[in-house]
């Protein structure tokens, strides 16, 4: 994939939490549209709230995912 691409991605309002898969199949959820991207190498927050740093290049695809639901029993912090 190429850097204009994954920028055009992350740049969609509103943002959607994504998943990023590289050809290694490593697999990174970025539930944030905050990343530096460069011509060769990205960095996004994944959903561990960690830095990952990734070749553009081994980018295979991206897509939109769900957010985790809470489950009927979680009772909303206040």
């Amino acid at each position: 994939m190429i850097a204009a691409d994954v920028r055009k991605v992350f740049r969609k309002r509103p943002f959607r939490p994504l998943e990023i898969v590289l050809s290694s199949g490593e697999r990174f959820r970025c539930l944030s549209p905050e990343m530096t991207i460069g011509e060769t190498m990205m960095a996004v927050l994944d959903d561990d709230g960690g830095i990952a740093l990734l070749d553009v290049a081994a980018i295979t695809s991206i897509r939109h995912v769900r957010q985790a639901r809470r489950s009927k029993g979680a009772s909303k912090a206040t």
